[in-house]
């Protein structure tokens, strides 16, 4: 699946198509597929599908009005005229994304908000492709972070019964803090995230 994106074969949904391919004959060679796992993720492909397309419906008619109605320029002007410059416009997007990713699905985050905040970022010199990187990386640790913390709740649901949910939130510091390390570093040191797309010549 990643060969054939990278190496330009197909893009990601006809890879995804492939995978699906793939799976489908492992689980027949294998004598595990049944009807009863057919209709099943054939039913939840179609939820997720379902709400990522509404999603999108939803994030195309808010950036609609949200640019119809002059947001986008105003805050690219309040953007441009921030005091300390472009890396304090980079700082504030960033905070903005991690708290969004407490509490909305990085879908949702990347229809919504993105659009707004990159075209802004990328007009101040900023790579297009290392804001994905580090946006990404931020995300993660939203994800993880109290008071929501969505990967939280679903470590709870596979958790065994006698493990609360302030026990996986107190469990979580050490892999956060890890995170936000590694968010600063990659807000210092862009080339360490930037190398390797460099080398697969993506981007450049």
């Amino acid at each position: 699946v990643l060969g054939s994106m990278l190496n330009g074969v197909a893009p990601p949904t006809e890879a995804a198509a492939f995978g699906a391919a793939g799976a489908l004959f492992i689980g027949l060679c294998k004598r595990k597929l049944t009807w009863d796992i057919i209709y099943s993720s054939c039913y939840e492909t179609l939820s997720v599908s379902s709400m990522v397309g509404w999603t999108m419906i939803g994030a195309g008619a808010f950036g609609s009005v949200f640019s119809g109605l002059g947001g986008n320029t105003l805050v690219a002007n309040i953007a441009m005229n921030m005091p300390g410059g472009p890396n304090m416009v980079l700082a504030v997007s960033g905070v903005f994304i991690f708290v969004l990713g407490m509490f909305l699905e990085p879908g949702a985050i990347i229809f919504l908000a993105v659009p707004i905040i990159i075209p802004i970022l990328t007009r101040m010199s900023f790579d297009p492709l290392w804001l994905g990187l580090a946006f990404n990386f931020i995300l993660q640790t939203a994800y993880l972070s109290p008071p929501f913390g969505l990967s939280l709740f679903y470590l709870k649901g596979c958790a065994p019964d006698d493990i609360d949910i302030v026990a996986i939130y107190k469990s979580s510091v050490p892999f956060i803090l890890l995170q936000i390390l590694a968010v600063v570093i990659i807000f210092f040191f862009p080339s360490i995230v930037m190398w390797l797309p460099r080398y697969l010549g993506i981007g450049v």
